[in-house]
């Protein structure tokens, strides 16, 4: 796809098109020429001045066409290619030499070479640049022809000069006249000049656009994909550009704030392709006015732009406004709208701008909380999927393993009950033991999912019935401090998850920690409530273990972070070696019951 900017850069790559069919019919022409007459005409191709010159051209606008193609032609190279332009048609003139008679000079061969920086000007700029350059490449053109002639400044030989510049001048003209009219036709009358750049109170659109929002608005209902609703915006923007009779002038830029600092380009229209590249901080200029004032920024100096100057599609353009991409306190962004059709937004349009941003920041503000739905419940599915596999683990390793072993050690029994009693009935009594045993831990498994006491008795019971469980195999002290009947503010989904947040602490400290005591503690601040396991153990350096954390092969503090995630809570830990570790979680309580 061709890089796409304004008037002059969108036609970069169509202009060096043509100049090949030019430099091709001037080739032909010339040849012909040559070949009809070849006393009149003295250039002869087969010099070494002429093929340098044909070498120039090919090479050079060689050059043009791929930086043209990959959007690389800013306004000083665009500058630079009308010269070269200019410059390789004088150069052809002055190897062609001073024409034989005055029907040499109205029958010029390289006329068409004249006519192209004459044309390209008045179309990259404005029909009165272009009369200038035509005048000028002209006027050098006639002198070329004309010297070396025996009367030189004779009316006979003036007049096909003059006719030629004359024709030069009239092809500038239209082309720049016409074209200028085409891209201004609908354009907004300008009443004086505006500040640089200005905060714009806008009012509600005009009826023009009216269905392009609708249209907008409908589609948007229709799409919970961000990147989708961004283009649908800068489609519904391009339309309304149309019906103000300025038809593919519209240089867009949709920019999004990429992890709460910088601005990210995530979508453009009408843009150099390496602008596409290029990303801005949005802390100086429009951008940065209009995402801190929460209101459209207007400048008619794109260029003077401290961060929008970087892009030469939209430095290039006589006016360019930002608009807030904001609901509520959520900043997403802003777009950008910029044109060299006209040199200001009248406040119809600026308000159809502003109306588009509206309609695109609620559907985008519903896209991401769709996104972050599905992400959420991707997350969740992953934690049930982990827990069954770990479920299915210790159920293989520990009460299946025993019900195997109980089943061996029967069938052991009944072939050595008449053989040796004694033996028998020792053996199933070990047989009882490692019964009693499975069911102990399928009942620490069934507890560990869902124990029954903290459904009946609430979070504290089950909590010191765990405590029990640890303490009846371990050295390990467990103490519970409940301030104020603070666990009874939590909902029945909130218990659970307490619950299971601190058991995985437990664990973590019995496997680890070395620890004698732990400090279960519950109290609830405000409208928060929290929880903090604090035991006595080794303790860690905690930023040497969570540096590259989750690339080691236990999740742990992961688990918990992520599962206090779930209601809405947030997860701390300290820690040092030596002295011990110490989490904490803090959970929002309903308002309704903080109160």
């Amino acid at each position: 796809m061709i890089g796409q900017g304004n008037r002059a850069t969108r036609g970069d790559f169509q202009v060096a098109m043509v100049r090949w069919v030019v430099y091709l019919a001037a080739a032909v022409g010339f040849l012909l020429a040559w070949i009809v007459d070849t006393q009149r005409i003295a250039f002869p191709f087969s010099s070494g001045s002429a093929m340098v010159l044909v070498m120039l051209a090919v090479l050079g606008n060689g050059a043009i066409t791929a930086m043209a193609y990959y959007g690389w032609m800013g306004e000083y190279l665009s500058v630079g290619s009308v010269a070269f332009d200019g410059v390789l048609a004088l150069l052809a003139y002055v190897l062609h030499g001073s024409a034989a008679d005055a029907t040499a000079i109205s029958a010029d061969p390289l006329y068409i070479l004249a006519l192209l920086p004459a044309i390209t000007t008045a179309l990259r700029f404005d029909w009165q640049t272009g009369v200038g350059v035509a005048m000028g490449v002209g006027l050098v053109r006639a002198l070329i022809l004309l010297l070396g002639m025996p009367e030189p400044f004779a009316s006979a030989n003036l007049l096909p000069a003059l006719f030629g510049m004359l024709g030069l001048v009239g092809a500038a003209f239209l082309s720049g006249y016409l074209g200028q009219s085409l891209l201004q036709r609908g354009a907004p009358a300008q009443a004086g000049t505006a500040p640089a750049s200005v905060a714009v109170q806008v009012s509600q659109p005009a009826s023009t656009g009216s269905g392009s929002l609708q249209e907008l608005t409908d589609a948007l209902g229709t799409t919970l994909d961000y990147e989708r609703v961004i283009e649908l915006a800068l489609d519904v923007s391009e339309q309304a550009m149309a019906e103000w009779g300025a038809r593919g002038q519209l240089v867009a830029q949709v920019f999004l704030f990429d992890n709460g600092s910088k601005m990210k380009l995530v979508a453009g229209r009408h843009l150099p392709r390496y602008d596409l590249e290029t990303q801005i901080r949005g802390e100086a200029g429009i951008v940065a006015r209009c995402v801190a004032e929460a209101e459209p920024i207007v400048t008619q100096s794109p260029r003077d732009d401290p961060e929008l100057y970087d892009y030469s599609g939209v430095a290039e353009c006589q006016v360019a406004a930002a608009i807030p991409l904001q609901t509520g306190f959520d900043r997403y962004g802003a777009m950008v709208f910029a044109t060299r059709a006209f040199s200001s937004f009248s406040p119809d349009q600026l308000g159809f701008f502003s109306a588009v941003a509206g309609r695109a920041t609620i559907a985008l503000h519903n896209a991401l909380l769709y996104e972050n739905l599905q992400a959420e419940r991707d997350r969740i599915v992953a934690v049930e999927e982990e827990a069954r596999r770990k479920l299915s683990r210790d159920l293989h390793d520990g009460p299946t393993q025993a019900v195997s072993a109980i089943a061996m050690r029967l069938d052991f029994a009944s072939k050595k009950i008449h053989e040796n009693p004694q033996l028998v009935k020792e053996e199933l009594e070990k047989t009882r033991d490692l019964a009693l045993e499975t069911v102990r831990e399928i009942r620490h498994m069934l507890f560990t999912l869902r124990p029954l006491v903290l459904e009946t008795q609430g979070l504290v019971p089950a909590l010191q019935s765990l405590a029990e469980k640890i303490q009846a195999g371990d050295k390990l002290k467990v103490y519970i401090n409940e301030s104020n009947n603070a666990s009874s503010r939590l909902d029945t989904n909130q218990s659970g998850v307490i619950f299971l947040l601190i058991e995985e602490a437990l664990g973590n400290i019995h496997k680890h920690a070395q620890a004698n005591r732990v400090d279960i503690r519950m109290w609830i601040d405000g409208d928060l409530f929290a929880a903090q396991v604090q035991d006595d153990g080794v303790g860690f350096d905690t930023v040497e273990v969570l540096s590259g954390y989750e690339s080691r092969g236990s999740l742990g503090m992961v688990n918990m972070r992520e599962r206090a995630a779930l209601i809405g809570g947030s997860f701390d830990i300290k820690s040092f070696p030596g002295q011990g570790t110490t989490i904490t979680w803090v959970v929002p309580l309903d308002r309704d019951d903080a109160a």
